[in-house]
């Protein structure tokens, strides 16, 4: 008789992934209780090169909210763009949200 054969086999091998995927739920929720010492801060990038989703404006806006909701700070970059195809004249862009300079301005910010 085998020892590890069928049913015992599987609950072996199901028991090796298990332990190890439960522990990394653990390190994964202790993970926010660290960030809860800084402000939360995000950045949303609604550039685009050509084609412009018609989602991009409502979801800004919603994470705009979502941040005025739970204390967080929420910065955005949205400048127009002037490229032109088959899905019009560019995007408008989002310029009353568009922060006046961002952190990829130049080299120096970068560092």
């Amino acid at each position: 008789m085998d020892l590890f054969s069928g049913t015992t086999a599987r609950r072996a091998v199901a028991a090796a992934v298990a332990l190890p995927l439960a522990g990394g739920a653990t390190l994964v929720a202790a993970g926010p209780a660290a960030a809860d010492e800084e402000d939360y801060k995000i950045l949303v990038v609604g550039k685009t090169l050509g084609f412009r989703h018609s989602h991009i404006d409502d979801t800004t806006r919603a994470l705009i909210e979502l941040g005025e909701d739970n204390g967080f700070t929420v910065d955005v970059w949205d400048p127009p763009n002037d490229s032109a195809g088959w899905w019009g004249n560019g995007s408008p862009g989002q310029p009353d949200l568009t922060m006046d300079s961002t952190p990829f301005t130049s080299a120096e910010d970068l560092s």
